[in-house]
């Protein structure tokens, strides 16, 4: 094969690689969201409670563990399922449940959903229970707002006031 023909095919295997490329990249129409609806977007980092409380040792057993074992307190490193539940005008939309990583569950809970929903005027409530109890809710946050086409709204936790967060 000659030089000529070697430079002529790689012009044309190049053209075509690129109208290729050229045409994935504009041709199929990919819409995230129709057009009447918005998202929302449950997303935080979370420690919950610990399941049991710690116990303090008494002097005759910490006497009788190893001396490099001897600590005053004995506190079980299991944490709570972080539960949220999700309310859009007084209807359950989610109900989700969160367990800690980590072989005795005891790491932080990374929580991420998606919901979709529908555009207008909506009143959304968000409970969350972080610790062992079986009734109720710890954390509970509700609000009055107007979601246009194509809006997020992030539901998140704010570890250092102890709260609910929304945000658009």
């Amino acid at each position: 094969m000659n030089k000529v023909t070697r430079i002529t095919l790689q012009a044309v295997a190049y053209t075509l690689f690129c109208a290729l490329i050229y045409f994935f990249s504009t041709a199929p129409a990919y819409t995230y969201l129709e057009s009447d609806q918005a998202e929302i977007k449950l997303a935080f980092k979370h420690a919950s409670k610990r399941v049991h409380e710690c116990v303090k040792r008494s002097r005759k057993e910490l006497m009788k563990l190893p001396p490099n074992m001897r600590k005053t307190n004995d506190c079980p490193r299991e944490r709570a399922i972080v539960q949220v539940t999700i309310y859009l005008d007084g209807k359950r939309i989610a109900d989700k449940k969160f367990v800690p990583p980590g072989l005795h569950q005891d790491a932080t809970v990374f929580a991420y959903a998606k919901l979709p929903l529908p555009v207008g005027d909506h009143v959304l409530s968000v409970e969350m229970r972080d610790s062992a109890r079986t009734e109720g809710y710890d954390y509970k946050k509700e609000a009055s707002m107007s979601i246009t086409t194509g809006q997020a709204l992030v539901v998140g936790f704010d570890g250092v006031n102890n709260e609910l967060t929304f945000s658009y």
